[in-house]
């Protein structure tokens, strides 16, 4: 986005035929927006997961609403793509296959707890296709349909055309 917008409102203005920022590129914009999400652990107010603040000085920017510090949340990385793994995620087909639209019909993964014990987050396989999942210690499992895997570091996961990395 903070690349995006001077672009759009600079160049584009103008040169509006070389400089305009096209809508499958904002688009594209919206949905990193959309998955850089993240909520404050003190207010719950959203925030964004900023990489370039985390890398320049070490942590997040505090919440905008409360000042306080917000904790790196759990996330993945799919190809480029960087989802942040809150209480409320959801994948869906274009996050796992960069062939596919942007389609939010149906989900093919969401973040679940534990039953047993709900201090322990997962990873839903909400597709109809099973994953296979190599653990940081190099094990290897099925996740069948409506099956879960733990949200833990290091996790890898194989949905078919892409694979990402779970990272907390």
């Amino acid at each position: 986005f903070h690349a995006t917008k001077p672009r759009a409102f600079t160049d584009g203005i103008k040169d509006p035929d070389n400089g305009r920022v096209q809508e499958n590129e904002w688009r594209k914009t919206m949905l990193n927006l959309r998955d850089s999400i993240i909520y404050c652990p003190h207010c719950g107010e959203q925030n964004f997961y900023d990489i370039n603040a985390l890398k320049k000085q070490g942590k997040l920017n505090p919440c905008w609403n409360c000042q306080k510090e917000i904790v790196t949340p759990p996330r993945i990385r799919i190809g480029k793509k960087i989802i942040m793994l809150n209480h409320d995620t959801k994948l869906f087909p274009h996050h796992v296959d960069d062939g596919e639209k942007y389609d939010f019909s149906e989900a093919v993964a969401g973040v679940v707890r534990n039953p047993k014990n709900p201090n322990l987050w997962g990873l839903k396989n909400l597709s109809t296709a099973k994953w296979v999942v190599t653990t940081a210690d190099n094990n290897m499992k099925d996740v069948e349909p409506v099956r879960s895997v733990t949200m833990a570091v290091g996790t890898k996961i194989n949905f078919g055309t892409e694979k990402g990395e779970i990272r907390v």
